[in-house]
């Protein structure tokens, strides 16, 4: 039972509103045709073997595995900063989640969001895990409903040839994601005993892509400037199934801000932790207003070229387990 929290746990993380609206999926893989889809083997090949390595590390967070590396300090600080940047992408898409859904105010709704994800991130890893484990089976429900309901509709993409943007975007893409799922599995008690879950994150991770990503592709003409591809592919389906969807992109949402903030939580300062999951709602809310496409487009890339340093220090950092 803990292997499978963990797992869907670390699923969950990756799992955000990029992931659900199908905008990363769309950028990073969809768009080089028949080379995304090795892309998305890559990617997940690359999540497993990077967790695997990260579950047998001794240090006990981030600032541990950091302190001996050239340039930790500031690695240490782009990692935290781009914590805080997800968790307020991640309040921003939870607000306009919830005013689409219940016609709540939105800034409201990531209040909301931030309030209780700062009770479940306060209580500790179980809680955190048990969101996970909860919201992860329904989502991926919901995503195998939205693939097998809306393929086959229009031609697959022609753009097939070989470049350096198809070998290159699923090394960013992992490379940023690493600035969310590092911190986090570095805060996993006894994270060392359960090293398999590795190959079933990536293997479910591969599945879950996959399924989203077959019905990029059968509608790629029409979802290709979409600013939420799924989103817009969902709109034509059945209204039960464009509910189902919305609540998908909620949890979605939900899951990657509590694991933001649980890893902010365990950042090493003399703050209380109280007043440090306080003040770091406040900044995020704020943050916020930017609005959840502006957060991501000026900022995804620049931490995703960051994170690779992140990925070298793990694959680098001494095993001892």
């Amino acid at each position: 039972m803990r292997s499978y929290r963990l797992t869907a746990l670390c699923l969950c993380t990756i799992i955000g509103a990029g992931f659900a609206t199908g905008k990363e999926l769309m950028s990073y893989f969809a768009v080089y045709g028949r080379m995304g889809f090795i892309g998305v083997f890559i990617a997940c090949v690359l999540f497993t073997l990077i967790m695997q390595r990260a579950l047998s590390l001794p240090y006990g967070s981030l600032e541990e595995l950091l302190s001996q590396c050239f340039c930790g300090k500031a690695l240490i600080i782009t990692a935290r900063l781009f914590l805080i940047v997800i968790y307020s992408a991640m309040l921003s898409a939870s607000g306009e989640t919830i005013r689409a859904v219940f016609g709540i105010n939105a800034f409201l709704g990531s209040v909301l969001t931030a309030v209780l994800a700062g009770v479940i991130a306060f209580k500790g890893y179980d809680a955190v895990a048990s969101a996970g484990s909860l919201l992860f089976a329904p989502m991926l429900i919901v995503i195998f409903l939205i693939s097998i309901s809306s393929s086959g509709k229009t031609a697959f993409p022609s753009s097939d040839s070989f470049t350096l943007g198809a070998l290159f975007s699923p090394l960013i893409y992992v490379s940023y994601n690493m600035l969310t799922f590092i911190p986090l599995v570095m805060s996993i008690p006894d994270r060392h005993m359960y090293r398999s879950c590795a190959r079933d994150t990536g293997a479910v991770l591969f599945i879950t892509m996959s399924m989203l990503l077959i019905p990029l592709y059968a509608n790629f003409s029409l979802l290709r400037d979409e600013p939420m591809p799924i989103m817009a592919l969902t709109s034509g389906l059945s209204p039960v199934i464009g509910y189902m969807y919305r609540l998908l992109l909620g949890a979605a949402v939900f899951t990657t801000a509590v694991s933001a903030l649980y890893s902010l939580n365990n950042a090493e300062t003399r703050l209380p932790p109280l007043v440090k999951t306080t003040g770091i709602n406040i900044s995020a809310l704020a943050l916020s207003l930017i609005g959840f496409e502006s957060i991501v487009e000026r900022v995804y890339f620049v931490f995703g070229v960051a994170g690779i340093a992140l990925v070298g220090a793990v694959l680098t950092g001494v095993r001892e387990y």
